[in-house]
């Protein structure tokens, strides 16, 4: 947060999102590491559920990318320096997006019966 109220709200998106990512590969990928390592088996329960979490998923990463990177474009020239803008628009569309998202995949379960 502090670095966006500086004006680098890029550097505060690709912050979190690769903190994120770092998350996942340490977090998943570490104790599978070890485990084989020990040559013990994973068991992956509920495929199907972390397919349908999947394309929720998927969904918030096509607006990330439209949003951040397409929004952008016009930066991307040689010469052209300015920096991106991430307003109070983005910020709101990306938050109602984890709204939609987790409120669509919490009426999922409820209608499944989980």
């Amino acid at each position: 947060v502090t670095v966006a109220k500086r004006g680098y709200g890029s550097m505060a998106v690709s912050n979190s999102t690769g903190s994120q990512i770092i998350n996942i590969l340490i977090g998943l990928g570490f104790p599978w590491f070890i485990s084989n390592l020990a040559g013990r088996e994973i068991r992956v329960k509920g495929v199907k559920e972390i397919q349908v979490m999947a394309y929720f998923q998927a969904a918030n990463v096509v607006v990330f990318v439209s949003l951040l990177l397409l929004m952008t474009m016009h930066t991307w020239r040689p010469g052209d320096h300015s920096k991106a803008q991430l307003g109070m628009g983005k910020g709101i569309v990306l938050l109602g997006m984890y709204v939609l998202v987790t409120s669509s995949y919490a009426i999922h379960l409820f209608v499944k019966g989980v």
